[in-house]
């Protein structure tokens, strides 16, 4: 099965070409991807990092402190990185405590929609809902990425 966008809206305007242009808006929750990937200031390519089932298969032990060493990373590079929670409780939990803290200390931006936030001076796209990887892998410098089961 290949993944496809979690709205049947931005499913319907691609209809399988994503290396061709396409007409029309996409859903709030994908076009603030689109927006990470097209309009930021930053001249590299992100870095995809998707878990995929890792969580649920329990190697996911700690979400906040992978989400700390995505950080660190970030901290000590100009890379900007792409999270592909796949819908992993923990690891959406853990991105929500960090975006309120964010928000609290006004250090950020609040959550671009329910399936997507910008954490980390918003070099960190945090994303749980669905996207076609044949959309956006071209989009990126490097995929890190588990298959799953």
């Amino acid at each position: 099965m290949a993944w496809q966008f979690s709205c049947d809206k931005c499913r319907e305007l691609f209809s399988g070409d994503f290396n061709s242009p396409f007409e029309g808006i996409l859903c709030a929750n994908h076009a603030g991807l689109e927006d990470f990937l097209m309009g930021s200031s930053c001249s590299s390519l992100p870095i995809f990092i998707g878990l995929s089932s890792i969580g649920s298969m329990g190697f996911l032990r700690n979400p906040k402190s992978f989400l700390m060493v995505i950080k660190a990373v970030i901290e000590s590079t100009d890379y900007r990185f792409i999270l592909f929670s796949s819908g992993y409780q923990p690891l959406d939990s853990a991105i929500r405590s960090v975006a309120s803290l964010a928000v609290e200390s006004s250090v950020e931006a609040p959550a671009l929609s329910n399936d997507s936030t910008l954490l980390f001076n918003n070099r960190l796209f945090c994303l749980s809902g669905s996207i076609p990887y044949s959309w956006l892998f071209p989009k990126c410098a490097a995929a890190i990425h588990h298959a799953g089961r």
